[in-house]
């Protein structure tokens, strides 16, 4: 398996032994360059762009004004590349593992949506890739934390399974490939730096509970008109007929 070191100094020193007397070396010291491979991710909301939309902390909270909210997930090959030749490690697009977690409050990240050529896209040292998501069914507050990991191909370390038969042969490991004109084999997978983002939904805003609340029309009952008590003393209401006088007979 493919094998890469951190890059620093390497000291270089041999022994001689002439007439039993050792004789050291002087010492040289090369430098190796950094190969590992690196993987980063950033996480930001589309409404707002990037940078601006990289909310790591709870006070950068995006206010969702009761919407969903569309997720944006950069992920890079941050991978160096050697001073010589200029090649690094490389990524498939394919075997790359996206995945995001709700970390506090409420809220869910839809299904990822990849870019067209994701199942053929390579992503050489410096390289990136968007994927996207929508987030909804946030009521109050929301965090969520992206991760993501690869099999980084480099290039192959190519052995004469028989050095001594006098044959100048060359074995190359079976999980080989070629891209681009390079062989490349799998190294050891990599694991990005996780990446928050905060959103909350206003207090305020009806639209954060997903439904509709209308308060109880209460019906007031009609005041009551008293009813007229008709009384000698009183002119006769309206509507009443007055009171029946029998007609004095004229003598």
């Amino acid at each position: 398996m493919p094998a890469h070191r951190r890059g620093g100094p390497v000291a270089n020193q041999f022994t001689e032994t002439i007439n039993g007397v050792e004789r050291p070396s002087n010492t040289v010291t090369t430098h190796t360059p950094d190969m590992t491979p690196r993987l980063t991710i950033e996480k930001w909301d589309e409404q707002s762009g990037w940078p601006d939309g990289d909310r790591d902390t709870v006070d950068e909270a995006l206010n969702m004004n009761g919407r969903d909210t569309r997720i944006v997930f950069t992920i890079t090959n941050a991978s160096p590349t050697d001073p010589d030749t200029g090649e690094g490690p490389w990524f498939k697009a394919s075997e790359l593992n996206l995945t995001d977690q709700l970390v506090a409050g409420d809220g869910q990240i839809g299904e990822f949506e990849y870019p067209d050529d994701w199942q053929t896209l390579i992503l050489k040292p410096g390289d990136s890739v968007e994927v996207k998501a929508t987030l909804s069914d946030v009521n109050e507050h929301h965090t969520d934390r992206a991760i993501v990991t690869g099999t980084p191909l480099v290039q192959c370390i190519v052995s004469d399974p028989d050095p001594f038969d006098g044959k100048d042969e060359e074995k190359l490991p079976e999980d080989a490939v070629e891209i681009d004109g390079r062989t490349l084999c799998a190294d050891t997978t990599v694991t990005s730096n996780t990446d928050d983002w905060n959103g909350y939904q206003p207090k305020d805003n009806l639209a954060t509970t997903g439904t509709n609340i209308r308060r109880p029309h209460r019906r007031h009952p009609r005041p009551r008109t008293p009813r007229h008590r008709c009384n000698r003393r009183d002119p006769p209401h309206p509507r009443q007929r007055p009171p029946h006088r029998a007609r004095e007979r004229r003598e």
